[in-house]
């Protein structure tokens, strides 16, 4: 809505989104996947002149409810883990200690438990399937975003305009969840999990302009943020109550990180020179320094209990981390339908410390709480073609891409002077090659069709990496990434009334199958998911006119079961879990625009 016409202009939006959980907990009656979300954004222009604009945007958002429950997948056998679930929640448990009796008391303190132990428990699991679990945990998901964003421009003159962005960030989380998948009491987040505030404010100038008779467009800038992590984890870990205490572990610090960045970008258009239509390049550099620290507060495990000896603890660690990221890039505008190119880029993940590691210094792989930082380079070519396939109109992209990653940043969970951790590791270098192929085509003006295809080798080249007091690990295979995925829809348009236009879309995707765990060859075998393919539906009506449109969705219509990812928590626990999919779901979406 207009304040004052074309000076100052309003922009109101808001966003409600309720959906009851999908997966049953038998133990508790509870559900997982409950969804409250309530979205709101403000957004404000003001342009005081004609050469200075400003958009102002506020964004916040409170999204509750309860997590997927992770879900038991199978075991490993007993001796492969750092824990022995599969004995100490087994009737097993009297010949264990050389005491009868012992399982049944561990039963009537915990009543509900499956009296014929652990193992069974996961096997019953994958009887059931992944919608109906039996989890003892609390599950808590709490989300509380602001966001604000400020962008003023100056326009110098019309080839040169000077831009400031401004943001800050503001958000409160407390996530606890369900970490071995069953009803057994080995590892939870307790009634508090995670907790934390991530603060971070940003401050970027820019000049982006045209030179050279508007051949070089261009941009430049400085970045600078300041970034503070300050979370607080609990971990109730093997609860034999009342023959044993439960361990609780308690985790908590701030992390922070103060970034400087400059960085300039131009594409510069060479027909001239060259003599060939539509030849032009690309090439652009970023300098980054990056000031990191960790501190462990008085009351986490590793600073509330006496360091090991020979261990020398030092709090807080900071490290600076300097990376030169680069893009240089060939294009040719062959004609108005064709375009080729070919580009090369080296990109960083800056590096940190370990949130669950001892304040030790030096990297992980040497025993230290520090990671380094990944360097990816890439070379891709590839073509753009929009034109017509006889009388239809047309559209393919085709890509093919070849990246080396040195140092890659992997999770891997281990035992450290007694506690148990997930900390992220540097596998020394993996290779990716891949294709990536997208369509569409339109038969008629009512009509679309399109379909996409991508094919990925990826893998570790060398893998080896060592951890304090933890044998060397071969990572592999690599994971969370499918051979083969792709997908083909369709879309319809059609008159309902006068005024009132209706659509109606179906697309199906399908993916190969993968590996969830980096060490699933090694640590936690048994982490590979199948393949699967789904089909969502989508009917909509709208009167454009009137701003308003109201649609239903139909996802995964034929009820496939399948899993997005999981943990490899094999080589802690003796047990690795998976996150399902979304079963069949209906929704009701209204949309109305003013």
């Amino acid at each position: 809505m207009p304040i004052v016409p074309e000076k100052v202009l309003m922009r109101l939006s808001g966003y409600v989104q309720k959906a009851d959980g999908y997966q049953e907990n038998l133990f508790t009656g509870d559900r997982g996947g409950d969804i409250d979300r309530k979205n709101f954004r403000l957004s404000l222009t003001i342009n005081p002149s004609d050469t200075v604009s400003n958009e102002f945007v506020l964004d916040y958002a409170d999204a509750s409810g309860t997590s997927m429950i992770s879900v038991a997948y199978n075991t490993v056998p007993l001796g492969a883990s750092f824990v022995p679930t599969q004995l100490l929640y087994s009737p097993g448990l009297d010949a264990a200690f050389g005491a009868p009796g012992l399982w049944d008391l561990f039963l009537g303190a915990h009543p509900g438990t499956d009296p014929d132990g652990f193992e069974a428990a996961v096997a019953k699991q994958r009887e059931r399937g992944p919608y109906k679990v039996r989890s003892d945990a609390p599950n808590i998901r709490e989300n509380e975003n602001y966001i604000i964003s400020n962008i003023t421009t100056f326009e110098i003159n019309e080839n040169l305009k000077l831009r400031n962005i401004f943001g800050y960030t503001d958000i409160d989380s407390q996530i606890a969840s369900e970490f071995d998948g069953t009803e057994y009491p080995a590892d939870s987040g307790g009634a508090i999990g995670r907790t934390g505030t991530l603060k971070q404010l940003s401050e970027e100038i820019q000049l982006v302009g045209e030179s050279f008779d508007q051949t070089l467009s261009w941009v430049a800038g400085f970045y600078y943020s300041d970034e503070e992590d300050d979370t607080y984890s609990l971990s109730e870990i093997v609860d034999l109550a009342p023959i044993a205490p439960v361990t609780r572990q308690i985790n908590n610090g701030e992390t922070t990180n103060e970034t400087y960045a400059v960085y300039g970008q131009g594409t510069l258009d060479i027909s001239g020179w060259t003599g060939v239509d539509g030849l032009s390049i690309t090439g652009g550099m970023r300098y980054s320094e990056e000031d990191v620290e960790f501190l462990h507060k008085p009351d986490d495990v590793y600073i509330a209990n006496p360091a090991p000896p020979g261990a020398d603890f030092q709090n807080p660690l900071s490290d600076t981390f300097e990376q030169m990221s680069w893009t240089f890039g060939i294009q040719n505008q062959m004609s108005d339908d064709l375009l080729l190119y070919a580009v090369t880029r080296r990109s960083y993940r800056s590096g940190g410390f370990n949130y669950f590691a001892p304040p030790l210094p030096g990297f992980g792989n040497q025993g230290g709480a520090e990671y380094d930082e990944e360097k990816a380079t890439d070379f891709e070519v590839g073509a753009k073609w929009e034109g017509m396939a006889g009388d239809v109109p047309a559209r393919l992209n085709v890509a093919l891409y070849t990246m080396k990653i040195e140092d890659i940043q992997r999770s891997n969970y281990v035992s450290i002077f007694g506690q148990l951790a997930g900390i992220t590791v540097n596998v020394p270098e993996s290779e990716i090659k891949g294709v990536e192929i997208d369509g569409v085509i339109n038969p008629t003006a009512w009509l679309s069709l399109g379909a996409s295809v991508a094919y990925t080798d990826a893998k570790f080249t060398d893998s080896a990496v060592s951890v304090l007091q933890n044998p060397e690990v071969n990572f592999g295979p690599y994971p969370d990434q499918p051979d083969w995925s792709g997908s083909v829809y369709a879309d319809v348009s059609f008159p309902v009334t006068d005024g009132i236009e209706g659509s109606f879309r179906a697309d199906v995707y399908s993916q190969t199958s993968s590996y969830f765990s980096s060490t699933g060859n090694t640590l936690n075998p048994g982490s590979k998911i199948d393949g699967y393919s789904i089909t969502n539906l989508r009917l909509a009506i709208e009167n454009e006119d009137a701003g308003w449109t109201v649609a239903a969705y139909l996802k995964n219509a034929f009820d496939e079961t399948y899993y997005v990812g999981g943990i490899g928590f094999a080589s802690l626990f003796a047990v690795n879990t998976v996150i399902p999919g979304t079963p069949r779901t209906y929704m009701v979406e209204a949309r109305y625009s003013f």
